[in-house]
């Protein structure tokens, strides 16, 4: 129960890196383009809930949100899509849905780029050790993130044969 912290409203995406340290976005606020997300954090394994920032995560309005964090400090958030939005407006391409923060969600930014910078919608990102991967929902390709979610990388997922 996310409390007071989410003025009373459900967690949309939750994240934990096998220690009792969570962070939570929550009471999403759609305009325009962007959906903004309050983000909370439990040092209980969720027994209580303290507020980290009210709609400091702005993300492209595009589908569900998902949350990964390596060690509780660095975590991704992204976006899926592109899809209508609730405004009934499609998001085109351009929009990065990755967002990253190196201080426990206290503030978030778009990730630094890569070989090419990841657009298009994530449909789930996860974490791999210290490495972040997300998945594309245009094409089902991976990409992936060696330095905390940084820079990006598409990675050529090949098929077995049998």
């Amino acid at each position: 129960n996310p409390g007071s912290a989410c003025s009373g409203k459900p967690f949309s995406a939750i994240a934990g890196n096998g220690t009792n340290r969570l962070v939570a976005v929550c009471d999403e606020a759609v305009s325009a383009k962007t959906t903004s997300f309050t983000t909370v954090t439990s040092t209980d394994g969720g027994g209580t809930w303290q507020l980290l920032g009210t709609g400091n995560l702005s993300l492209p309005t595009q589908g569900g949100i998902s949350l990964a964090t390596s060690d509780g400090e660095h975590i991704v958030a992204a976006s899926g899509g592109p899809r209508t939005a609730a405004d009934a407006t499609t998001r085109t391409s351009d929009d990065n849905p990755l967002r990253v923060s190196s201080d426990g969600g206290r503030s978030w930014s778009e990730p630094s780029g890569g070989d090419d910078a990841p657009t298009g919608g994530m449909d789930d990102v996860r974490t791999l050790g210290q490495e972040f991967l997300a998945l594309s929902r245009t094409d089902g390709e991976l990409w992936r993130s060696s330095d905390r979610g940084g820079r990006w990388t598409h990675t050529s997922v090949a098929g077995h044969g049998g």
